[in-house]
């Protein structure tokens, strides 16, 4: 399951709504085509937000990376572009690497089985219970541009990434950890997190693909606990 939020949307909304019609317009365009591509299904959305599941963790985790590069170049208006919430940023290592540019959108990513039912109105599935809130609370823990994930994500993509069987695979599983691995999937270790609303903490990672891990040496506390990228 996987949650996702536009960081400072109240704020641009008040200052620039004009524009930011139209750029809420093509992030769930972008969200959307990758939806499609990769086979993920909306549950839903509220305002900004928006609520998907997925057949497995390596779709949700593609999904995610693939969402987050491909904000990096949307076709954003320029009142977007020109607000202090939204403007380029590029490296400071390298002035070449963007990393910032447009609406930052935060993901959260869980794993488990939810309690599902069809909405009597919409005749759309839904999900509720326990998992949901928790990959709820999961996304709010994750800053603009970043994917915040249980350690229940990492188990299974870790199971999945040791498994040698996997490369011989042509299923739909065995192609996502594939492209996984093709566009530099590593992760932090955030340690163990207390969530809002919820008794039991839990480990927290972020996971990025090579083309955002430079997000992660602009949050001096995050770089100066961040290890290496995962040996795959």
């Amino acid at each position: 399951m996987v949650f996702t939020d536009i960081k400072n949307s109240t704020k641009l909304w008040e200052n620039i709504p004009i524009a930011m019609a139209l750029a809420i317009k093509e992030h769930f365009n972008v969200m959307r085509r990758q939806l499609r591509s990769i086979g993920g299904y909306e549950v839903k959305n509220e305002g900004d937000a928006l609520m998907a599941s997925f057949s497995s963790v390596p779709a949700a985790m593609l999904w995610c990376f693939k969402a987050q590069e491909l904000l990096l170049t949307a076709d954003w208006p320029q009142d977007i572009l020109d607000s202090n919430e939204c403007k380029a940023i590029f490296s400071e290592t390298d002035p070449s690497q963007l990393l910032y540019r447009g609406l930052s959108v935060r993901m959260g990513i869980h794993w488990g089985r939810p309690v599902s039912d069809r909405d009597a109105v919409t005749r759309r599935m839904d999900y509720y219970g326990p998992m949901v809130n928790r990959a709820a609370r999961i996304c709010d823990a994750a800053d603009g541009g970043e994917i915040c994930v249980s350690s229940d994500v990492i188990n299974v993509i870790q199971h999945l990434l040791d498994d040698p069987e996997l490369e011989r695979s042509d299923s739909p599983q065995a192609e996502h950890v594939r492209e996984l691995r093709k566009m530099g999937y590593g992760k932090l270790d955030l340690g163990e997190r207390k969530l809002k609303g919820l008794e039991t903490p839990e480990n927290l990672y972020l996971i990025h693909s090579s083309v955002i891990a430079g997000r992660l040496n602009t949050d001096p506390a995050k770089s100066a606990i961040a290890g290496p990228t995962l040996d795959m």
